[in-house]
């Protein structure tokens, strides 16, 4: 009996995380899915839906929390073209228009900020930047600071 229950236990322990982790990847690919059609409304239903419930996936985690780094991650940082920026930036403000009183798209409108100005800056130590990439860096940084600031009421 005990080798049954062993074999059981090790048998439930593979499948609850598989089962974990598609609910998790299909909420990050419907945000993302979401994002990529400019569905607004579907976003913030979603993220509306998340907040106000404080759901949950099967092991705990907030969904909210995955809705949120889905979004932080809409931005491909190695991306140099200036277009691919402003044109994302762009879709994002565009979303943020719809002034709900929700946090959603200003937050995304942050995190593009802020993977343009690592993307302007690369990666590896302070020491290796170059000296040109430090100006556009602190400039993105400083516009996502600011904006963040413009719009911290939403936090309430």
């Amino acid at each position: 009996m005990k080798i049954l229950s062993f074999v059981f236990l090790l048998f439930i322990s593979f499948i609850l995380p598989a089962g974990e982790l598609a609910d998790r990847d299909k909420i990050v690919k419907a945000v993302w899915a979401d994002f990529e059609k400019a569905d607004f409304e579907q976003l913030n239903h979603t993220g509306s839906a998340y907040l106000g419930n404080q759901s949950r996936t099967s092991s705990g985690v907030w969904k909210l929390s995955l809705y949120y780094s889905a979004l932080s991650r809409v931005a491909n940082k190695k991306e140099t073209d200036p277009q691919y920026w402003t044109d994302l930036k762009n879709k994002v403000l565009r979303w943020s228009e719809l002034d709900n009183g929700l946090s959603f798209a200003h937050m995304t409108y942050v995190h593009v900020l802020t993977d343009e100005a690592w993307m302007h800056r690369g990666g590896g130590y302070a020491r290796d930047v170059p000296k040109e990439a430090w100006k556009p860096f602190k400039e993105k940084i400083s516009e996502a600071r600011i904006y963040l600031e413009k719009y911290k009421h939403l936090s309430d």
